[in-house]
């Protein structure tokens, strides 16, 4: 006669199989609803366009006090320049609104970090057109 087999206790390997697919298929639908890499995408917009108003608020500032945009704006139909932080050698086609408007219409002009050059901003000085 054949030895009793005792019956073990647990989870086959199907078994474990299905849950680690169900459990897989779960976070694969978590992570394209969240989609962490567009929320980055926008938060960094989001900045961006935030440091774009502070500038262009600080320099309406400067115009409502003294009658004229800053002296490195461009005039109608120039290219656009890159604005600068950098109070010392601006080359002929930068901005350097640093000294127009710091500290007295903001507190320092906003920096993208992926700009590449520790004096420039990442933004840049488009002509200002008005009727």
């Amino acid at each position: 006669m054949l030895p009793f087999i005792k019956a073990k206790k647990g989870f086959t390997l199907i078994e474990l199989l299905v849950v680690i697919a169900i459990l897989s298929i779960l976070l694969v639908i978590v992570l394209v609803a969240i989609n962490p890499a567009r929320q980055t995408r926008q938060a960094r917009n989001t900045q961006r366009r935030a440091d774009v108003l502070t500038v262009l608020n600080a320099v309406n500032q400067y115009f409502v006090d003294n009658g004229a945009f800053p002296t490195d704006m461009p005039a109608a139909g120039d290219p656009a320049e890159p604005i600068t932080n950098d109070d010392g050698d601006v080359g002929t086609d930068e901005a350097d609104l640093c000294d127009d408007l710091v500290p007295t219409y903001v507190a320092a002009l906003p920096f993208d970090p992926s700009a590449g050059g520790a004096g420039y901003t990442g933004l840049y000085n488009f002509a200002i057109s008005h009727k």
